[in-house]
């Protein structure tokens, strides 16, 4: 069932040691696009609502939130984005681009703003919007400036803001001031052995702007033009940017190269020293075209670990089958395709390695893929759309997605540690009907799982469904508080999945005694499904399932409710 409906609540993609498990959740006000940034037991997000936030990394309990506004536009539908750009922290400070027109120093202790700096006009009629994420570099930061969805355009530039005078030092602006376009939307790297910072730029406005649509390598002490390479004017690709920010690799013969798609679908590596040579070698990730949200070229960053480049994109044809998006291994000398894997759905958000193993979040669910065979080790349906990139650290995967949820998954040390533990700290082995002693044999016998865990605010995963002869039928659903707990008033739910995602099987208000829930049809759960419960308030709970084994027909004809889809509120640039 899972392998066929990959995309129903509770059915994770198909995988070797399947889902990695969820530790907790939390939820912001809007859709999130925005890469995690993490440090000192805490994660930061920003969200479409406007604000930062900062949870404790191994609780989710939210430390502080701030608001840093949102920016409207036509696009050409209206459009209200707030936090895109993602944190780089240092010093104690997070420096970010606001969902306003400004530019932030907040402190990571408190969220509360040290310093700021305006970057311009973002009114409709303005157009400033910060897609891009900054890196500081010898005590200053490199901030690259765009429009929301070039509508309008605005003129593309490079800000050196110097962190401890709080002053612009330097600005490098991509086309002439007569013309706006040149937009950076990806994010600037450095390269510190040349003093180099690299940036990849949008819109051409016209055929004289000659680091606009292109790939520009800057003196990172004066914002000096040291080389560039352009798109070729004739190349047909419409609003040809450059949709990933530049990803710096050495190869095998110790060449100090730096590669980025545009786009057109076209992974290009250059010298880093000599842009202007051309590519030294070219390879297709994606079929071409103006948007990438829609499965045209890539906007996703790629990843590098010392041996192989890896890009990932939209559609493309992988040994004769279309496929919406794809991850290809590379070599990082030839641009040769070591392998590929064909997925159901657009990647954009950027990639990671992390413990021996390639994060890849496509459009659709998040994947875990071993990085010399292209074999998916965990996958995971997160109930909703995912535009942002994941970050790993210290035993965690923080990934926010679509629906506003903050996702903290279990992250193991090596592929396939951890793979069978289904529960979280404190729960028991709650849907494992042996527990009871009970375990179902076959189609038609019952069973009865008795369940003692600590559930909210927030999400505890209870366990997962056992392997059986077919899905597991819930017809009751007993929950009773315990201990301390007795006396309390919460709503308790479940959810077919680890997240606490997308619309819940079953709803239980507490007030102070017992609540049963029948389900009148019975509710099928597939063989080795988690279930999450979700509280309004931290409660101790006694929750009894009691149910059958249903025979295969209606196992396979019963599944979990659809999942939630939420839709992208605007195209990128």
């Amino acid at each position: 069932m899972c392998a066929l409906a990959v995309w129903a609540t509770g059915c994770n993609p198909t995988s070797q040691y399947g889902p990695l498990q969820s530790q907790w959740t939390g939820r912001t006000g809007a859709f999130i696009a925005a890469k995690p940034a993490t440090s000192a037991g805490v994660v930061y997000v920003g969200s479409w609502d406007g604000y930062e936030y900062a949870y404790d990394e191994a609780s989710g309990a939210l430390r502080w939130r701030t608001n840093l506004g949102q920016t409207t536009g036509l696009c050409p539908e209206t459009v209200t984005a707030g936090v895109t750009s993602s944190p780089w922290l240092e010093g104690g400070a997070a420096y970010l681009g606001g969902g306003d027109s400004n530019w932030y120093a907040l402190d990571v202790a408190s969220g509360a703003v040290r310093w700021s700096i305006g970057l311009g006009d973002n009114s409709t009629t303005g157009g400033l919007y910060n897609w891009s994420s900054p890196i500081v570099y010898g005590g200053h930061a490199y901030v690259g400036t765009s429009s929301l969805c070039d509508g309008p355009l605005v003129q593309g530039k490079v800000l050196r803001v110097n962190v401890t005078t709080h002053q612009v030092d330097t600005v490098w602006k991509v086309v002439a001031d007569n013309q706006v376009g040149g937009t950076i939307w990806t994010s600037p790297v450095v390269d510190p052995a040349s003093n180099t910072v690299f940036v990849t730029t949008g819109t051409r406005p016209a055929p004289s702007e000659r680091y606009a649509e292109a790939i520009v390598a800057l003196d990172a002490t004066t914002l000096a033009v040291k080389s560039y390479w352009a798109l070729p004017l004739d190349d047909p690709t419409p609003d040809a940017d450059w949709g990933t920010s530049p990803t710096l690799f050495t190869d095998s013969g110790g060449r100090q190269l730096v590669a980025a798609i545009n786009k057109n679908g076209i992974l290009y590596a250059f010298s880093r020293g000599d842009l202007g040579a051309g590519p030294v070698w070219q390879v297709r990730i994606a079929e071409g075209g103006g948007c990438p949200n829609c499965g045209d070229g890539s906007a996703s960053n790629g990843a590098f670990d010392g041996q192989r480049l890896y890009f990932a994109g939209g559609r493309t044809t992988i040994a004769g089958k279309a496929y919406k998006g794809s991850v290809r291994a590379i070599d990082p000398a030839t641009g040769a395709i070591v392998w590929e894997l064909g997925l159901p759905a657009e990647v954009l958000g950027a990639l990671s390695i992390a413990n021996g193993m390639l994060v890849v979040p496509d459009r659709l669910a998040l994947w875990v893929v071993d990085p010399t065979s292209g074999v998916t080790l965990y996958g995971n349906d997160l109930g909703s759309e995912i535009f942002a990139a994941a970050t790993v650290a210290d035993g965690h995967l923080f990934l926010g997605t679509g629906d506003g949820v903050v996702h903290a998954l279990a992250y193991p040390a090596s592929a396939g540690a951890g793979a069978a533990r289904a529960q979280a700290p404190g729960a028991s082995a709650a849907l494992a009907a042996d527990a009871a002693g009970a375990t179902p044999q076959s189609a038609g016998s019952t069973f009865a799982a008795p369940v003692a865990l600590a559930a909210g605010p927030g999400c505890t995963v209870a366990g997962a469904a056992p392997s059986a002869a077919g899905a597991i039928v819930i017809d009751r659903l007993a929950v009773a508080p315990a201990g301390q707990a007795r006396g309390t008033s919460a709503t308790v739910e479940a959810y077919a999945n680890g997240s606490c995602a997308g619309p819940a099987i079953a709803s239980v208000a507490l007030a102070g005694g017992h609540s049963t829930v029948r389900v009148s049809r019975g509710l099928a759960v597939q063989p080795g499904t988690v279930v999450s419960i979700a509280a309004t308030r931290a409660v101790r709970l006694r929750v009894r399932l009691s149910g059958r084994v249903a025979d295969t027909a209606a196992s396979a004809a019963t599944g979990p409710p659809p999942a939630r889809r939420t839709a992208p509120p605007t195209s990128l640039p």
